[in-house]
Order: C-alpha cells, then structure tokens, then sequence
C-alpha cells in the first residue's frame, strides 16, 4: 500500500540580514507489502536549489516476530554537469 500524501512539493522562503532565499523539495514515497514479512520502501528527492536528486530504497524482511533484516541502498546524483557535490557539503 501507498503512504499519504504520495508526492508533496513544499516551498521554504526565508529572510535573514536582508537577503531573501526560496528552497523548493519535492518528495515522492512509496510502500509496497509483498506479504506481512517483506516490505519495500522507496523515498525519492528533488532538490531545485542545488539540482539533486536522491533516492532511498529500504528493504525490510521479518524472520521472527521482533528480529528483522533491513537492505538499504542510498544515492544522490547531480541533474546537471557541474553541479553535486561539493567539498564543504556532507556526501550524504
């Protein structure tokens, strides 16, 4: 089944010593149950200010009541040449 709201697209404006900024995110979520002990999550993010994309996959699996195994995979790639990461930003 679908989380809700599947997409969202909010925008962040803010002001500080008279310089203005707007940030735009949009994210799209999805949950899929194969069955009660397999389910897949996927998370993607579009970031316009620094023109990335990032997506999450999780991958869960219950063996036993309380003991479950979780594959996770991450990335994040730049939408134009030039344009990723930088050396002062996080890799993440």
């Amino acid at each position: 089944m679908a989380a809700w709201p599947p997409c969202i697209w909010p925008r962040t404006s803010s002001t500080a010593a008279g310089w203005r900024s707007r940030s735009d995110l949009a994210t799209a979520r999805l949950t899929v149950a194969a069955s009660t002990r397999l389910v897949a999550n996927v998370l993607l993010q579009y970031n316009a200010l620094k023109l990335d994309l990032g997506a999450n996959l999780r991958i869960g699996y219950t063996f036993r009541p309380g003991s479950d195994l979780f594959l996770v995979f991450n990335e994040r790639r730049a939408t134009l040449p030039g344009f990723g990461h930088r050396a002062s930003e996080p890799g993440w």
